[in-house]
């Protein structure tokens, strides 16, 4: 009787083995990272028009979500460049503001990828501003999460020169 015991015991705990790898649940592990799921832009704020927080448009250009904002264009005889003088004096600083979800994520760093070609705008670093230097020029922004996730969105951005 005794070996028969220990037979069932071991059965039952081979069979037990086979059920719940059968029905259990999936084996996850986890790193202990917690990673963005998710990078919302719901708004950009234009620095010469007061710090005016703007929307974006009801419509979407390519699947991405669009902004626009009066450009104050220069004088003639002292147009936007590149030199620093001229970018810190330039109005049409625009800052984009995003969430990073989950809140919770390790690493919410963020990049910006965009035509770094373009002549009509430039990216101040300190600030994290992109200043527009000509008007009715569309800019693609794609905002990548730096924690390998590859979450991303994309938003465009025009200069409209306002006609008041």
């Amino acid at each position: 009787m005794k070996k028969t015991i220990v037979i069932i015991i071991l059965a039952v705990y081979v069979a037990s083995i086979a059920v719940v790898n059968f029905f259990g649940l999936e084996t996850k592990v986890f790193d202990g990272t917690t990673y963005v799921s998710s990078i919302e832009c719901n708004s950009i704020t234009a620095r010469g028009n007061g710090d005016a927080e703007i929307a974006p448009q009801p419509t979407l250009i390519s699947g991405a979500r669009y902004f626009v904002f009066d450009f104050l264009e220069s004088s003639p005889d002292n147009p936007y460049t590149t030199d620093a003088e001229s970018i810190l004096s330039n109005p049409n600083a625009i800052v984009i503001n995003y969430e990073v979800l989950p809140h919770l994520a390790d690493d919410r760093g963020v990049k910006f990828i965009y035509d770094e070609s373009a002549d009509y705008v430039v990216f101040h670093e300190l600030s994290r501003s992109f200043i527009f230097l000509k008007p009715n020029k569309m800019l693609t922004i794609t905002i990548k999460a730096n924690d390998g996730s590859n979450v991303s969105t994309t938003i465009k951005i025009m200069g409209r020169v306002s006609k008041t």
